[in-house]
């Protein structure tokens, strides 16, 4: 095992393939070194700088990272899962095929890092900041992202099941295709977000603000919006059979083609008669309860 002292200075250093488990490597400058299929798994790397090394295929599973500058980094394929990430620094990194499956990282940066084919399931990165990221097709079941920030994330195609994002913001963020079912997503912040044929089966957007986005042909059955506000968003083809709108502020929202059966829209203000007049092609039910009263069956 190679033996470095913490804080020593490792800049441009070739140490690919090298077995590195468990090091004290605490403060080491190893910036633009190439570390690339390098043995790190259980290392400590704190407070380590990092900034465009090579770190293609490497193992730093359960490796100490916290505080590090791993910033355009290349960690292609590399493995991280379970990982201490806490406030570490990865904007502009490419973690594309990365694992960082139960990793770590409240407070991480991955401002504009590349996700994408990433796997994050059962991760806590609570208060991340992930603006800009690309994660697309990445794997993100029961995620911990409470309170980061994905402002114009791209999660096209991402699995987010049972997510949590209470409070995250979403603004203009790329959902389409995104599967959302079981999430939970109370107070997000997602104005302007595409989540066209998204799935939000069962998820739960109480008081969210989704004011201009667009969730054309979303499926949301049995999800709750509650007090959530859909100003001027686009709700074209979406089903919401089950869903509980309730005091939902709809104004400008557009329920074309929307199914609506055994919806609870109390209190959002759409009224039978006004919807059909202004959206002949949505559907209900003899369950749907309106802002003024039940409908009859069409």
């Amino acid at each position: 095992m190679l033996g470095v002292h913490p804080g020593a200075r490792l800049a441009h250093a070739n140490l690919a393939g090298h077995d590195l488990r468990e090091a004290q490597l605490e403060g080491v400058d190893l910036a633009s070194a190439d570390l690339s299929a390098t043995l790190l798994s259980g290392a400590n790397l704190s407070g380590a700088r990092l900034e465009g090394a090579d770190l293609y295929r490497s193992d730093l599973s359960n490796a100490l990272l916290s505080g590090a500058d791993i910033a355009h980094a290349d960690l292609t394929s590399a493995d991280l899962s379970g990982a201490v990430l806490y406030g570490a620094r990865f904007s502009g990194a490419t973690l594309a095929g990365a694992s960082l499956r139960n990793a770590r990282g409240v407070g991480a940066w991955f401002r504009a890092a590349d996700l994408s084919e990433a796997d994050l399931r059962d991760a806590l990165l609570t208060g991340a900041d992930m603006a800009s990221a690309n994660l697309r097709l990445a794997r993100l079941d029961r995620v911990r992202l409470a309170g980061a920030d994905l402002t114009q994330a791209d999660l096209g195609g991402a699995a987010l099941r049972d997510a949590h994002l209470f409070r995250a913001r979403l603004i203009r963020a790329r959902l389409t295709g995104a599967r959302l079912a079981g999430s939970d997503m109370t107070s997000a912040q997602m104005r302007e977000a595409d989540l066209r044929e998204a799935t939000l089966v069962q998820a739960c957007l109480f008081a969210a603000d989704l004011s201009g986005s667009d969730l054309t042909g979303a499926d949301l059955s049995g999800a709750v919006l509650a007090r959530t506000v859909l100003t001027r968003a686009r709700l074209t083809r979406a089903i919401l059979a089950e869903v509980d709108l309730q005091a939902a502020r709809t104004m400008g929202a557009d329920f074309s083609g929307a199914d609506l059966r055994g919806a609870d829209l109390s209190a959002t203000g759409l009224h039978r008669d006004g919807v059909m007049q202004r959206f002949p092609d949505a559907v209900y039910d003899r369950s749907t309860r309106w802002d003024d009263a039940p409908a009859s069956a069409q």
